[in-house]
Order: structure tokens, then C-alpha cells, then sequence
């Protein structure tokens, strides 16, 4: 025989308003959305101020960023070594901003690197470029849309990063770029960009891009910018350094970014003579300074900024 249950005498346990309560908190989880969680912790991202050493009051600027800014040089440009050397006592990391070949044929910067070079001519160009910016833990490329396609280039490139170490990040200026699987194959420290912030370089542009690097860095984790030292975007990256913690994320150097267990290099020969090369050539720092006395100049650029100040054209804007 069935139960009747309007006979039986059940009284809940808990008072109806708590359990009203607790429904209402089922209900709210089970529509959440699932990114809320990791919208409220704190993630990371990396942005990288590449092209430094055209720009003096820009430069400038980056190397005194309240933050971990990383900056990447290009290695013969008029303020390079000075931009870079303020920036290290400012505590900024730095890297090698190594000019390479394009797809479509451009002017390229001294010291570029490209498909038509023999192996020693690649090393020989490569380790003046190490030499001459000090300070540097890593290596990004400068343009470089053709060369990051090469496999032969890009295994000359990661067997001499493999003898420091530095670390390499592909600035992905190509979609078809092997660059980061080299240096993976090859057990080469490695990362790869995910925004550009300012290939418009209009203040809206930057906004939305750098929004776009923050739902990146809330999805995966982390994420990694690439900009450039133009005015609006430095202007732009100021605004944001008492918004990181409302945003949840964290400025962090790109080697923060790379396994435990990396450690930036202490053997970089930033001083004296460089490795000996597969060649005969042999270059010191001193011979590369006084063939390019310009970046010899570095005590006088705080007092003397608004005399400096080198604006980059849009030829030299490029990626």
C-alpha cells in the first residue's frame, strides 16, 4: 500500500530563508560564467618596447618606466648603448633587437642578418650585435619576415644562442616564422609574442589591443606584447601602471616567463674580445665603438634630452 505523504509530519531541518538562500546560490552557479574564476585572480603579462635607440625622449622614457618593461635594442642605432645603459642601472631587462630579412624587400638597419650571408658571415655579423649592446639576456628579431622562414639561418642562429645562453623570442612578424620551433627543437629557451599593441599607433588602437592582451593573460595565464618607444604608446603604458592590480595582472619581465629553471647568461662577453668564430675574424668592442663613435656618447643624454630627441620616421616603424 502506497505512503501517503501529506500524512506524514516532515519539518525541515534548516529555516526556509536559508534554504531559499542556498537555492538561489545553486542556481547562480550553475548559469556562472566559467571565466569569472580566473577573471579574478592575478595573471601575468610581459610587454617588450622593441626598436630602441632611434627615439631618445622615447627611450628615455621606457628606461625610467615605473615597472618591468622589457627593452629590446637594435644594435648599431644612434642612442642604442645609451638607452641601454641607463636602462640597466634602471633595472629594465634588455635584449638584442636583431635586425633580419624581409618578404618584401626593405631598407634594412646595420647589423641585420640575411639569407645571403655565408655561415661565418652570419656568426661574425651576429656576435658584433651581442657585443655591442651590453647587458643582454635574450634576443627577439627585428623585421625579419623572410629570414624566420630559413631553416639553415635560424640553426646557425640557436647553435650560438645554445653557447651563452640567451634566451630567443620570436617576434612572429610572419605566420609561416619557424623561428620559436628551432629554438624548441634545439632546447633553446624560447618564446613567442601574441599582440602587437601598436601597428596602429592611434591612442584607441593601442586601447583595444592592449584589452585584447589582457583577455589573453586571463584565459591562458599570461601573455606577450611587443610595442614600440612611440609617444602614444608609452604615454598609453603610464596611464596603466596604477590600473594592474583593478586589472588583475602583474608587469613582469619576459624571462619571468620561461622555465625555472633558465638562467640569463653571465658569460655574454659584453667586454673584450668575442668567441672566437668559425672564421678568422676577430672583433673587440673597442673597434666597433670607434667606427661608430655615436654610441660611445652616454654621459650627457638626461641633461641634454630636448637636443637629442631622434624621431623614428614611418620607414623605420616597421616589423
Amino acid at each position: 500500500m502506497p505512503y501517503n505523504f501529506s500524512t506524514l509530519n516532515l519539518k525541515p531541518t534548516l529555516p526556509l530563508s536559508v534554504l531559499a538562500l542556498v537555492s538561489s546560490l545553486l542556481v547562480a552557479y550553475a548559469h556562472a560564467d566559467p571565466m569569472s574564476e580566473s577573471d579574478s585572480r592575478k595573471v601575468q603579462i610581459a610587454i617588450i618596447i622593441d626598436d630602441i635607440g632611434y627615439n631618445m625622449s622615447q627611450g628615455l622614457k621606457a628606461a625610467h618606466f615605473p615597472g618591468a618593461l622589457t627593452l629590446s635594442v637594435l644594435p648599431f642605432a644612434p642612442n642604442s648603448r645609451a638607452i641601454a645603459e641607463l636602462a640597466h642601472k634602471q633595472g629594465k631587462e634588455l635584449m638584442l633587437h636583431a635586425p633580419m630579412s624581409t618578404v618584401e624587400p626593405r631598407p634594412l638597419d646595420q647589423g641585420a642578418l640575411t639569407e645571403a650571408m655565408s655561415e661565418n658571415e652570419f656568426l661574425t655579423v651576429l656576435r658584433e650585435n651581442l657585443l655591442i649592446i651590453p647587458n643582454i639576456v635574450g634576443i627577439n628579431n627585428h623585421m625579419g619576415s623572410y629570414l624566420t622562414q630559413q631553416p639553415e639561418p635560424m640553426q646557425w642562429l640557436m647553435d650560438e644562442l645554445e653557447q651563452y645562453p640567451l634566451f630567443f623570442l620570436d617576434s612572429r612578424t610572419s605566420p609561416n616564422s619557424i623561428a620559436w620551433e628551432t629554438a624548441k627543437d634545439n632546447k633553446i629557451p624560447a618564446l613567442k609574442r601574441d599582440i602587437f599593441l601598436d601597428n596602429d599607433p592611434s591612442i584607441e588602437a593601442i586601447s583595444k589591443q592592449y584589452n585584447q592582451l589582457l583577455k589573453l593573460a586571463h584565459k591562458n595565464g599570461s601573455a606577450i606584447a611587443i610595442g614600440h618607444p612611440n609617444k602614444n604608446t608609452i604615454d598609453f603604458l603610464y596611464k596603466q601602471t596604477d590600473l594592474f592590480a583593478e586589472q588583475g595582472v602583474e608587469l613582469i619581465s619576459v624571462s619571468s616567463l620561461l622555465d625555472t629553471t633558465y638562467e640569463p647568461s653571465t658569460t655574454l662577453p659584453n667586454e673584450g674580445t668575442l668567441k672566437e668564430g668559425i672564421g678568422t675574424h676577430e672583433v673587440t668592442q673597442n673597434e666597433i665603438m670607434t667606427s661608430n663613435p655615436v654610441i660611445t656618447q652616454t654621459s650627457y643624454i638626461e641633461d641634454n634630452i630636448k637636443d637629442m630627441t631622434v624621431n623614428l620616421s614611418p620607414e623605420q616603424i616597421v616589423y
